[in-house]
């Protein structure tokens, strides 16, 4: 993860059953120059930091993973975003006033001014001042059998995409590809992987993105959803992205 406080939000949206992690290491080898990636894990881990891949060259310290630089077009679904609302980060930035995209109107905002113990980290102190920028929520259903969609921004120092740690249940990566979306801040390439559980609150299909808004200061992006269409919608989401300066 690009730092602890990314990985904290991702299992504040993921339930019970995350935790952070180490980053669990892959054992089936990947070719550095596919420019579309698919790892499948025979394997059940008992938990790890995702997404995972086997080319080393790419995973930066912390488990974070740069993204490919010749990755194919996205294959964005036919979605009727007339519905949809622009929305947009609330978390004060030195360097953004806000970053804003369109979701389906059944997302709502996380408020995180009533959390007491929210206090973003001083930007640029030390070497881990990356925080949270905003984050929106959809839960469907009843319990235990619940659906959660989410989508979080973050602002920091570090590059790669963000992680999720999860832990406490089995756990497994069976897909994971790369590719880029046309944006009004520029061509970003985003990785689509999907996570297994026998637990149906750390299952989903997730679409995380990232790119450098200034010399070592990156934004990134996490959205996941419990079906590949909600995935679909979530990368069209991603490139309706916008930053205000």
């Amino acid at each position: 993860m690009s730092s602890l406080h990314a990985r904290i939000l991702l299992i504040a949206l993921c339930g019970p059953a995350v935790a952070c992690t180490h980053r669990v290491p892959e054992t089936k080898p990947l070719s550095p120059a596919d420019t579309t990636i698919v790892f499948f894990s025979g394997q059940t881990q008992a938990g790890g930091l995702f997404p995972q891949i086997s080319d080393s060259t790419r995973i930066l310290k912390g488990g974070a993973v740069r993204a490919a630089p010749d990755a194919p077009p996205c294959q964005l679904p036919a979605v009727d975003t007339n519905d949809w609302v622009r929305v947009a980060t609330s978390v004060p930035s030195r360097y953004l006033r806000h970053v804003s995209f369109r979701l389906p109107p059944e997302f709502s905002e996380e408020d995180l001014s009533r959390d007491p113990e929210f206090e973003p980290i001083p930007e640029g102190s030390g070497e881990y001042w990356e925080h949270i920028l905003g984050s929106w929520d959809f839960f469907e259903g009843a319990w235990p059998a619940v659906h959660h969609s989410s989508v979080a921004m973050w602002i920091g120092p570090d590059e790669g995409y963000p992680t999720s740690g999860i832990g406490g249940a089995d756990v497994r990566q069976t897909s994971f590809t790369e590719c880029r979306v046309i944006t009004p801040v520029g061509n970003l390439t985003v990785a689509l992987f999907t996570i297994e559980s026998s637990e149906p609150m750390v299952s989903g299909y997730h679409a995380f993105t990232y790119w450098q808004l200034d010399p070592g200061v990156f934004v990134s992006a996490a959205a996941s959803g419990p079906t590949p269409a909600v995935q679909a919608k979530l990368l069209t989401s991603l490139s309706t992205i916008q930053v205000q300066r």
